[in-house]
């Protein structure tokens, strides 16, 4: 009866998890950062939100669950995301994980748009 108490009182526990992007490009990771965000919020109902100081990006998730659970699920859906990133845009992205939240801003929403008309841009001179 114990354990069923606890186990239900992990589920309330937040964890937070950053994800470091690196990437060819930071327009590159700030891309990726935003299909993860996507991707997070819609597979694990977790809240996500980008970071930069400008050259790096980061990704930071809030999950309830357990410590380890969390880390494993937030770990195996970013790899499969970076999988079909790297199939859609021919993009190579290396991540690191951290229970942390950001030391850095969030990305703000005039860096978010220009990168993300760079990222096309650059999609549409890969495929011509």
């Amino acid at each position: 009866m114990q354990f069923k108490n606890r186990k239900k009182s992990n589920l309330n526990n937040q964890q937070d998890i950053i994800i470091k992007i690196a990437a060819d490009s930071f327009i590159d990771a700030v891309e990726f950062g935003r299909v993860l965000n996507t991707a997070l919020e819609t597979e694990l109902n977790a809240k996500a939100f980008t970071h930069s100081d400008n050259n790096n990006v980061e990704v930071e998730c809030s999950i309830n669950g357990t410590t380890y659970g969390c880390l494993n699920m937030v770990k195996e859906l970013s790899f499969a995301m970076v999988e079909a990133f790297k199939i859609a845009s021919k993009c190579h992205v290396k991540l690191a994980f951290a229970l942390e939240k950001s030391k850095y801003n969030p990305i703000n929403l005039k860096i978010a748009e220009q990168s993300y008309r760079q990222f096309l841009l650059k999609m549409v001179n890969k495929n011509e």
